[in-house]
């Protein structure tokens, strides 16, 4: 804490020195990656003790503002106690009309501002150009000349990359190229296509890698014009592996590469593309990259893989399961609980990683989604706790998995039996709807919601996101979101083969969270000439415990689902347990029977 408020004042007396007004940090690499290797986080660290993945520092002369979601909130508050950083929430004013970073800069002219204009999208950057200020040339209002006072350099992974081989897909690289490609011819209009999403590129190429943790894939870029493909990567790191009518070039040499292209007409996503690499093209086209929404539905292979892989998650977690019951007395740490779910995981030859760092929390630490233990700091599980909360995942060879399970134990209380068993009626409701090809998930969100709304509540997050392939654990567009938090932004249209999370939750600060979250896929419903309905199938193989809910609160029909999918979790799993742990989650399976 001492370190960073010493770095603060530092930074801030550089700023002063050299006339710029306020300094914009962000959490991002190149590619403005959801996840990044530690060392993206290093910047922001350097100047706030705020820990968690997602949240961007503006430094003024003489303040700084951390501005966060709702996840990570009563994290936040924590950790800023006795620092000289102010977290940004919603509803708080600070003497601000708005709370947006770039909308502070503004009404403040807090101009020249400064950020690295590789760590900033162009989406991002443009919120700053576009938030009222009369000046009309980008350089004289935003500085990228600007170096902070870091000790060290961003440096990437070196770990080599590895092909999705045929049985884990349908589709080859050329084919997916090829696509691409005859969507540029047909466009009429576009001479080139450069993917900066490192998903979508190792998508593209049916590539994997190990350059940012818990997702797999590897820093590059990609640029596809009428005729060519060029790779920009770390020559090391394929070696050995083939890629037909592909040209290689080393990563950097992206910048100079696209002098050479500049005057062509190419079309980038300014979400994920940086401004520097903007800043060489004199014709863009601006917009999603169809890789993003081929990427989202799931092909035949696919499909099937990721059903196993969710079988094969079910085993560990039961497990776990398992385990957790019979040493939940122990005073085992929160830390110690996640290592053991993480080997039951990695028991399993087809399960190569984790898809995230498992969310494991006791009680009041379950009230902050996002809650990560570490060794130095877990809570135990002990015979006074109330409940635990267990969010995590594996990355398999074939499917990427994400579940949460809350655990209730020592006679719970009457309002924690009853916000459990609300978030099971939202996570029902949801689940079971049907709707008409092209319902976007903003509708669909509110089927789960309302089962909240009705009682008062809500939670300070989506209900659900889409889940990658052998890719990360975040993916879209496809989310059971009711707000969007870009006004610009279209709501994703559902359609068959989408895979989304289902997560609905109660939050209470410092006292505990519930959440319960299954994945489910898109699957058909029927048609007639009112058009194409669909519904969901759930994929998630987990029981979810029942010994405290409150089955007055729960429908027939509730009951009726609950049951039913319980008795398929039984017959999935079981053939794939010994006799002890078949007959542990027997138990668990049991019908309940409303009186």
């Amino acid at each position: 804490m001492k370190n960073t408020v010493t770095n603060l004042k530092k930074l801030q007396s550089e700023l002063k020195r050299k006339g710029i007004k306020a300094y914009y940090i962000t959490p991002s690499d190149e590619h403005n990656s959801e996840n990044v290797p530690d060392v993206y986080l290093s910047e922001r660290l350097f100047y706030c003790p705020f820990t968690g993945t997602d949240g961007t520092l503006l430094v003024t002369q003489d303040a700084a503002y951390l501005f966060t979601d709702g996840r990570y909130f009563i994290q936040a508050e924590e950790e800023l106690k006795d620092s000289e950083v102010t977290l940004v929430k919603p509803a708080e004013g600070l003497g601000f009309e708005s709370l947006s970073p770039s909308e502070l800069v503004a009404k403040n002219n807090l101009y020249p501002l400064a950020f690295d204009f590789k760590r900033v999208s162009v989406k991002e950057a443009m919120k700053f150009y576009d938030s009222g200020n009369p000046l009309t040339v980008f350089d004289d209002i935003i500085d990228e000349n600007f170096s902070s006072l870091l000790p060290f350099q961003l440096e990437k992974g070196t770990d080599k990359v590895w092909e999705v081989t045929p049985d884990l897909t349908s589709v080859t690289r050329e084919e997916r190229i090829a696509k691409l490609r005859q969507f540029l011819i047909n466009s009429g209009d576009m001479d080139g296509c450069l993917i900066t999403d490192l998903a979508q590129i190792a998508y593209l190429l049916n590539l994997r890698g190990n350059d940012i943790r818990h997702t797999p894939v590897f820093y590059a870029f990609v640029y596809i014009d009428l005729s060519a493909t060029h790779l920009f990567i770390d020559k090391s790191k394929i070696e050995g592996i083939e890629l037909k009518d592909v040209t290689i070039h080393d990563y950097e040499e992206i910048y100079s590469f696209l002098t050479l292209v500049q005057e062509l007409s190419i079309l980038y996503d300014p979400a994920s593309t940086n401004l520097a690499i903007a800043n060489k093209i004199n014709h863009s086209i601006n917009g999603p990259i169809p890789v993003e929404l081929n990427k989202i539905v799931k092909d035949p292979i696919e499909m099937k893989n990721i059903h196993e892989t969710h079988i094969l998650d079910g085993v560990a977690m039961v497990k776990f399961i398992k385990y957790l019951y019979e040493h939940s007395n122990d005073g085992l740490t929160e830390h110690q609980l996640a290592e053991v779910l993480a080997n039951f995981r990695l028991e399993n030859k087809r399960c190569f990683d984790l898809s995230f760092d498992s969310i494991v929390a006791v009680d009041g630490n379950a009230a902050m989604m996002h809650y990560a233990p570490t060794k130095e700091k877990s809570s135990k599980l002990d015979k006074n706790s109330h409940l635990i909360l267990v969010d995590s995942g594996g990355q398999y060879y074939g499917g990427t998995t994400d579940i949460t399970r809350t655990f209730l134990f020592n006679d719970p209380s009457e309002e924690i039996r009853r916000n459990y068993t609300l978030t099971l009626k939202s996570l029902i409701s949801l689940s079971t709807s049907v709707f008409l090809e092209g319902c976007s998930g903003m509708t669909l969100d509110m089927k789960a919601r309302e089962i909240m709304w009705r009682e008062g509540l809500d939670y300070q997050c989506g209900t659900g996101h889409g889940v990658g392939y052998m890719l990360g654990v975040h993916e879209g567009p496809n989310a059971f979101r009711y707000y969007i938090k870009d006004k610009n932004k279209i709501p994703y249209f559902y359609a068959l083969n989408i895979v989304t999370t289902v997560e609905p939750g109660v939050y209470k600060e410092k006292e505990y969270g519930i959440r319960i979250e299954n994945e489910i896929v898109t699957v058909p419903y029927g048609s007639n000439n009112n058009g194409n309905f669909l519904t969901f199938e759930c994929i998630t193989c987990c029981p979810i415990e029942t010994k405290y809910l409150m089955l007055d609160l729960l429908t027939n029909e509730e009951i009726e689902y609950l049951n039913g999918y319980h008795e398929w979790v039984y017959y999935k799993l079981s053939p794939l347990l010994d006799e002890e742990h078949k007959a542990f989650l027997k138990g668990l399976c049991e019908p309940v029977i409303k009186e």
